[in-house]
Formats: C-alpha cells, sequence, structure tokens
C-alpha cells in the first residue's frame, strides 16, 4: 500500500523523536506528525486517529479517506494517491489531487533534514527567505482549436480580479495565439521576463519550442517563475508530442484541465494522449477532463466524450458567442461589458473553480 511506503519516506525527512504515532490494531497509520512540523496523515479507513494539531501546515489525506471534522486554518490540504478513487475523493471534497511523489517534495520543503543531534527543529513561520511557490495550472490538449486559449485567458483575468497575482505563459511556439490576443502582436518571449499586459496580470509570451537548455534548467526557470506568483496559467500547444517546456509544465502542474471539444477528431487526439503519455508522465492524478462545445450543435455529447476519452467528465463548456467577440475585441470576457445574461463560458468557469480544479 503507497500509504506505509510514503510513511517510511516521509520519515527520513526528520526524527520520530518529537514526533506522536496514534495506532490502534485495526489500522497502524492513523496520524503522523513530524515534531511541531505538523506533516499529517490521516489512516485509510475512516478517521479516528484525534484532533489534527494546531501546529499542522501539510495534511495529506489517503483516497479513501473521509477525513477530519476540524481542520487547523494554516493547514494546507491535499488528496494523495494514483487513479479513480483519489480523483473522486478530490472532486467531493473540492481539494487538488496530487501524487506521493509530489507530497513528499512538498514535505521536504517544510521538514529540515536530520542534523548531527538527530532533533527536528520547530517551524517557525519563516526561514527567513520565504519559498513561496506558486500554483501551476496546465491548460492542455492533444488537439488544436479545443478553446485552450480561451479558456487560459478568462480563467486568469477572473483569478486576477480576485486579488491573485497571476501570470500566464503562452507555451505555444507555433500558434501564438494567447500572446497575439493579449500583445496584437505575435512575438516570443522568454520565462524570465514576463511583461504586464492591460488583464490586471502578466504574461510570458511564446516560448521557444526547442530552448538551449535542459530538463534541469527548464525546471529551474518554472520554479523561480512560481516563486514570484500567486498562479501561473500556461497554455499550452495542441500536439501530442511535446516540446521541453510543455512537458515539465505537465509534469511540475497542481492541476492540469485536459481540454476535448465535442467533435471525433479531438475526441480522437486525446484519446491517444490518455492511453500513453499521460500515464508515462505520471500526472493522472492531477488531470481533469473538460468538454468544450465549440459548435452550438456539436456532433458529439459531453458524457458520449468522456466515455471515449476514457475519463470521467469534471466540467463542460457550453457554447457561448462571447468568445468570438473576445477575439474581436482583444481582450478576455470578464473586462467587457456584459447583459443581463451574462456569460455562459464564464459560469462554466467558476463552477470549475468552486471543484477546485484550480
Amino acid at each position: 500500500m503507497w500509504l506505509k511506503k510514503f510513511l517510511t519516506q516521509l520519515k527520513h525527512k526528520g526524527t520520530c523523536k518529537k514526533g506522536r504515532e496514534d495506532v490502534n490494531k485495526r489500522n497502524p497509520c492513523r496520524v503522523y506528525t513530524v515534531g511541531d512540523i505538523g506533516i499529517t496523515i490521516p489512516g485509510a479507513r475512516a478517521w479516528g486517529g484525534g484532533e489534527i494539531p494546531a501546529t499542522a501546515k501539510l495534511i495529506f489525506l489517503a483516497p479513501q479517506e473521509a477525513g477530519p471534522g476540524k481542520i487547523p486554518p494554516e493547514a494546507k490540504v491535499y488528496i494523495v494517491g494514483h487513479g479513480l478513487a483519489a480523483w473522486r475523493l478530490a472532486v467531493s471534497k473540492g481539494l487538488p489531487a496530487i501524487t506521493p511523489e509530489k507530497a513528499l517534495a512538498l514535505a521536504s520543503e517544510i521538514v529540515p533534514p536530520k542534523n548531527s543531534g538527530d532533533q527536528v527543529q520547530p517551524y517557525s513561520g519563516s526561514t527567513g527567505k520565504e519559498n513561496k511557490k506558486g500554483t501551476i495550472i496546465v491548460v492542455y490538449s492533444s488537439k488544436t482549436s479545443v478553446g485552450k486559449t480561451s479558456v487560459t485567458a478568462n480563467l486568469g483575468t477572473m483569478l486576477a480580479k480576485e486579488g491573485k497575482k497571476v501570470c500566464l505563459v503562452d507555451a505555444d511556439p507555433g500558434g501564438r495565439t494567447l500572446t497575439s490576443l493579449a500583445l496584437g502582436i505575435a512575438t516570443t518571449g522568454d520565462i524570465a521576463s514576463p511583461q504586464k499586459i492591460p488583464w490586471g496580470l502578466d504574461l510570458v509570451p511564446s516560448l521557444p519550442d526547442s530552448p538551449a537548455l535542459g530538463i534541469t534548467e527548464a525546471k529551474n526557470s518554472i520554479t523561480k517563475l512560481a516563486g514570484d506568483y500567486d498562479i501561473i496559467l500556461v497554455d499550452a500547444p495542441g500536439r501530442l508530442e511535446l516540446t521541453l517546456y510543455t512537458r515539465v509544465f505537465l509534469e511540475t502542474a497542481s492541476h492540469i484541465i485536459l481540454m476535448a471539444s465535442c467533435d471525433h477528431a479531438a475526441v480522437a487526439a486525446v484519446r491517444a494522449f490518455v492511453a500513453g503519455k499521460m500515464d508515462e508522465l505520471h500526472i493522472r492524478p492531477v488531470t481533469r477532463l473538460v468538454a468544450n462545445q465549440t459548435q452550438p450543435l456539436p456532433p458529439l455529447k459531453p458524457r458520449e466524450v468522456a466515455k471515449r476519452v476514457g475519463l470521467e467528465l469534471t466540467g463542460v463548456i457550453p457554447h457561448d458567442p462571447l468568445v468570438d467577440r473576445m477575439f474581436a475585441e482583444g481582450k478576455p470576457i470578464p473586462l467587457m461589458r456584459l447583459g443581463r445574461k451574462g456569460s455562459a463560458f464564464l459560469n462554466a468557469l467558476q463552477e470549475l473553480m468552486t471543484k477546485g480544479v484550480c
């Protein structure tokens, strides 16, 4: 079971001397807290490990876990696991789902290594130099013209209007649709140099297809960028063969919105990605399928799209004429003057936000 292996690996991140392990005969993995740091892992069965420590900074729930009743306000909660069970719990709880590997990486950020005295230093709330890491959301599809740019631009603007510090990244070296929409010109950019745009957020213009750097350097540059923002929203190119930046963004994403329009060509392309590269990159737990009705009367219904792709359907974006108006006016829908009916497109994005997709 992944939980036992996870606990074993986590114990190497800090000593157990100041920790606490609540156990019983039925389930030996109830709550595990590393010193005063507060890494808490409820067991894989019904919650029964006592109160969550007030010092808890991270709470990892197993896919079968119902969850504790009271969670400290400072704690961040994640569903940890692979497959459908983790996804279902994440959707029902409105929480992000991450792999055990990513959970360990998060734990490593706040749990100090063992020192010579074999003591765990209490977490003081600040390390002197803050290592803030923004949430990375990738809007991806292995097919073009499925609405990735529309979702990226409008979702980013909505989050910025809520007070989030947002950076959009145009990872498409060929289409550059997001860059053209925001800047009025199809230009290239540098991930180290975001530009301010009139939408109330920043933009990294179209990134090169083959940058002169390796995977490690790309990850470092993305980590550095994420440290400056609350949200990084990536408009990925619509292709099955991934560029370097797209691959690294997918591997480091907290949420992946997998777009599919309701037509046969898009479904076939997305199904090929799900059957191959999605599991190769180990990103199934953080991937959510969204069907976009780009036509007034699409050939396929959203549920049929989900069935053919082989993923649960997280959201449906209805056809909205305001999307065409957005490209004509060069600004996202939240910045337009809307009638009484509002925007069906924005309503669908708001519903995705309430489901914890971003």
